[in-house]
């Protein structure tokens, strides 16, 4: 991704657009599903189901795949010196972890769709849950960055333009 933005402000808003078209989109995915299928939602009796207890631990792994995935960005990002490069990586972080929880979002509605199970929807219900915690915010951005005492200037002064 090109750095196209000119200072922190035009950065957070274009991260900022990028996750609520997400979660509108998801929230909008989730809505039409359930009220398409409302009339022949089925509650399990019994939770013998492999796929729902294979989507569950998948879930739980999704939810510590943020520190995993932390984890291969943080050495990538302390070598990069210029502020935009670090700011693409963020953005690179934060996509690849909505793409993982959304993905798995859209599996548990389609599989909902198919057998109108609603575990899976509130399998969907817990995605949904995972991706408003991943809000982007320039306090958790800055700490992921790990950014200096100068870098922070750029987000306390989001207008300031990057050097």
């Amino acid at each position: 991704m090109a750095a196209i933005h000119k200072n922190f402000k035009s950065f957070y808003r274009q991260i900022s657009i990028v996750y609520g078209a997400i979660i509108i989109g998801y929230l909008l995915f989730m809505s039409l599903a359930y009220i398409s299928g409302k009339q022949q939602v089925v509650v399990p009796e019994q939770s013998g189901s492999t796929l729902l207890y294979t989507g569950l631990i998948i879930g739980f792994l999704l939810f510590f795949a943020n520190g995993f995935i932390k984890k291969i960005f943080k050495p990538l990002v302390q070598q990069k010196k210029d502020m935009r490069e670090k700011l693409n990586l963020y953005f690179t972080f934060f996509i690849i972890n909505m793409a993982l929880i959304e993905g798995f979002g859209f599996f548990n509605i389609i599989w909902f769709m198919g057998h109108h199970d609603i575990s899976y929807m509130i399998l969907a219900g817990y995605a949904l849950l995972l991706m408003l915690f991943l809000k982007p915010h320039p306090d958790k951005i800055a700490d992921f960055l790990q950014l200096s005492q100068d870098e922070k200037a750029y987000i306390n002064q989001p207008d300031k333009p990057f050097e």
